[in-house]
Protein backbone atom coordinates (compact mmCIF):
# COMPACT_ATOMS: atom_id res chain seq x y z
CA UNK A 1 0.00 0.00 0.00
CA UNK A 2 1.26 3.48 -0.82
CA UNK A 3 1.09 5.67 2.29
CA UNK A 4 1.74 9.39 2.65
CA UNK A 5 2.90 10.42 6.12
CA UNK A 6 2.09 14.06 6.86
CA UNK A 7 4.93 16.42 7.77
CA UNK A 8 3.73 16.43 11.39
CA UNK A 9 4.08 12.62 11.68
CA UNK A 10 7.51 11.49 12.95
CA UNK A 11 9.34 9.70 10.14
CA UNK A 12 10.46 6.81 12.42
CA UNK A 13 6.83 5.63 12.31
CA UNK A 14 7.55 4.41 8.78
CA UNK A 15 9.76 1.67 10.28
CA UNK A 16 6.59 0.08 11.67
CA UNK A 17 5.07 0.08 8.18
CA UNK A 18 7.85 -1.80 6.39
CA UNK A 19 5.46 -3.84 4.26
CA UNK A 20 4.14 -0.59 2.73
CA UNK A 21 5.63 2.13 0.55
CA UNK A 22 5.87 5.22 2.76
CA UNK A 23 6.92 8.73 1.88
CA UNK A 24 6.26 12.27 3.06
CA UNK A 25 5.57 15.64 1.43
CA UNK A 26 9.19 16.76 1.81
CA UNK A 27 10.51 13.79 -0.15
CA UNK A 28 8.02 14.57 -2.92
CA UNK A 29 8.89 18.26 -3.08
CA UNK A 30 5.48 19.18 -1.69
CA UNK A 31 6.86 21.28 1.17
CA UNK A 32 4.50 24.03 2.18
CA UNK A 33 1.42 22.68 0.42
CA UNK A 34 -1.72 23.72 2.28
CA UNK A 35 -3.78 20.85 3.68
CA UNK A 36 -6.49 21.08 1.01
CA UNK A 37 -3.93 20.95 -1.81
CA UNK A 38 -1.98 18.22 -0.03
CA UNK A 39 -5.13 16.11 0.33
CA UNK A 40 -6.01 16.61 -3.33
CA UNK A 41 -2.56 15.40 -4.38
CA UNK A 42 -2.59 12.51 -1.91
CA UNK A 43 -6.01 11.26 -3.08
CA UNK A 44 -4.75 10.70 -6.60
CA UNK A 45 -1.43 9.07 -5.73
CA UNK A 46 -1.82 7.30 -2.36
CA UNK A 47 -4.09 4.74 -0.75
CA UNK A 48 -3.68 6.15 2.77
CA UNK A 49 -2.78 9.46 4.38
CA UNK A 50 -1.59 9.47 8.00
CA UNK A 51 -1.62 12.71 9.96
CA UNK A 52 -1.71 13.87 13.54
CA UNK A 53 -3.20 17.25 12.56
CA UNK A 54 -6.37 17.43 14.67
CA UNK A 55 -7.70 20.44 12.72
CA UNK A 56 -7.45 18.79 9.32
CA UNK A 57 -11.06 17.59 9.34
CA UNK A 58 -12.22 21.21 9.60
CA UNK A 59 -10.00 22.38 6.76
CA UNK A 60 -10.96 20.00 3.99
CA UNK A 61 -13.87 20.39 1.60
CA UNK A 62 -15.72 17.12 2.18
CA UNK A 63 -18.99 18.35 0.74
CA UNK A 64 -17.51 18.85 -2.72
CA UNK A 65 -15.73 15.52 -2.59
CA UNK A 66 -18.88 13.65 -1.51
CA UNK A 67 -20.89 15.17 -4.34
CA UNK A 68 -18.13 14.42 -6.87
CA UNK A 69 -17.97 10.78 -5.81
CA UNK A 70 -21.75 10.29 -5.65
CA UNK A 71 -22.44 11.81 -9.07
CA UNK A 72 -20.39 9.08 -10.73
CA UNK A 73 -22.51 6.28 -9.25
CA UNK A 74 -25.54 4.68 -10.86
CA UNK A 75 -29.09 5.52 -9.71
CA UNK A 76 -29.40 2.51 -7.38
CA UNK A 77 -26.17 3.33 -5.58
CA UNK A 78 -27.16 7.00 -5.26
CA UNK A 79 -30.48 5.91 -3.76
CA UNK A 80 -28.62 3.73 -1.23
CA UNK A 81 -26.46 6.70 -0.26
CA UNK A 82 -29.56 8.83 0.30
CA UNK A 83 -31.14 6.08 2.40
CA UNK A 84 -27.98 5.89 4.47
CA UNK A 85 -27.89 9.67 4.94
CA UNK A 86 -31.53 9.63 6.03
CA UNK A 87 -30.72 6.87 8.48
CA UNK A 88 -27.79 8.82 9.93
CA UNK A 89 -29.94 11.93 10.39
CA UNK A 90 -32.60 10.04 12.33
CA UNK A 91 -30.33 7.56 14.12
CA UNK A 92 -31.01 6.97 17.81
CA UNK A 93 -29.25 4.76 20.31
CA UNK A 94 -30.22 1.11 20.76
CA UNK A 95 -32.42 -0.70 18.25
CA UNK A 96 -31.49 1.57 15.37
CA UNK A 97 -28.01 0.03 15.40
CA UNK A 98 -29.52 -3.39 14.72
CA UNK A 99 -31.51 -1.97 11.80
CA UNK A 100 -28.35 -0.40 10.37
CA UNK A 101 -26.34 -3.61 10.71
CA UNK A 102 -29.05 -5.51 8.85
CA UNK A 103 -29.15 -2.83 6.14
CA UNK A 104 -25.35 -2.86 5.84
CA UNK A 105 -25.14 -6.64 5.57
CA UNK A 106 -27.92 -6.77 2.98
CA UNK A 107 -26.20 -4.07 0.92
CA UNK A 108 -22.84 -5.83 1.16
CA UNK A 109 -24.28 -9.19 0.09
CA UNK A 110 -26.43 -7.84 -2.76
CA UNK A 111 -25.53 -9.58 -6.02
CA UNK A 112 -23.71 -12.44 -4.31
CA UNK A 113 -26.67 -14.80 -4.05
CA UNK A 114 -25.34 -17.04 -6.83
CA UNK A 115 -21.75 -17.14 -5.54
CA UNK A 116 -20.46 -20.57 -4.42
CA UNK A 117 -20.48 -21.22 -0.69
CA UNK A 118 -16.86 -21.78 0.31
CA UNK A 119 -17.84 -22.80 3.81
CA UNK A 120 -20.19 -25.63 2.86
CA UNK A 121 -19.96 -28.39 5.45
CA UNK A 122 -20.22 -31.26 2.92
Amino acid sequence: MKILLDECVPWPLSRHLKSHQCTNPHRLGWDGLKNGDLLAEAETKFEAFITSDQSLRYQQNRKGRIVKEAVGLDFTQQREILMFVKFLKTKKQGDDDADFKKFSLESAMRGMEDEPDFYDET
